[in-house]
C-alpha cells in the first residue's frame, strides 16, 4: 500500500518514516525580478550561504534559524504541506506560492544518512516543482 501516488511515492507506505513539518513564518518576497520569482529550495547550511542574497535579492531583512535538533528549509515561490522520508530522499508535498516566501523546520533525529536529496511535489499535478539536495554532517 503507497500514500496514493505511485509517481510520489513509489515505495511502500511502511517503507517511508513521516515527518513533520512545522511552519516558522511566512512573507511576501519585496523584490520582483526574473531571478526571485523562480521556485527555490534552501535547505539547512545552504541558507547561510544564501543570507546575503536573500537580503539584498529578496528583501527578506531576517531568517530565523532554529534549534540544533531541526532542519531549517527556506521555500521561495513554493509552499510545504507534507514530507516522508526513506534512505537519501525525502519527498514532499505542497504547490507553488508565487512571490511568497515560506520558511519551515523539520525534525533532524530521524535522518540517518549524510547527503539527502528533497524533492518537492504537486500532490495534485503530479509534477516535481522543487529539488535540492544538502549534506547534513
Amino acid at each position: 500500500m503507497s500514500f496514493g501516488s505511485v509517481k510520489i511515492y513509489p515505495f511502500p507506505a511502511v517503507q517511508y518514516i513521516p515527518l513533520h513539518v512545522t511552519p516558522v513564518c511566512s512573507g511576501t518576497i519585496l523584490r520582483t525580478t526574473t531571478r526571485t520569482q523562480q521556485p527555490q529550495l534552501l535547505i539547512g547550511q545552504e541558507i547561510v550561504k544564501w543570507e546575503p542574497i536573500l537580503r539584498t535579492e529578496y528583501g527578506l531583512e531576517q531568517i530565523p534559524f532554529p534549534s540544533v535538533d531541526t532542519l531549517p528549509i527556506v521555500a521561495l515561490n513554493l509552499e510545504i504541506d507534507d514530507a516522508k522520508y526513506r534512505s537519501f530522499y525525502v519527498t514532499m508535498t505542497g504547490r507553488k506560492s508565487p512571490g511568497r516566501y515560506h520558511i519551515y523546520t523539520l525534525p533532524g533525529k530521524y535522518f540517518y544518512k549524510n547527503h539527502l536529496f528533497f524533492e518537492l511535489f504537486d500532490l495534485r499535478t503530479e509534477q516535481r516543482i522543487g529539488y535540492a539536495s544538502a549534506v547534513l554532517k
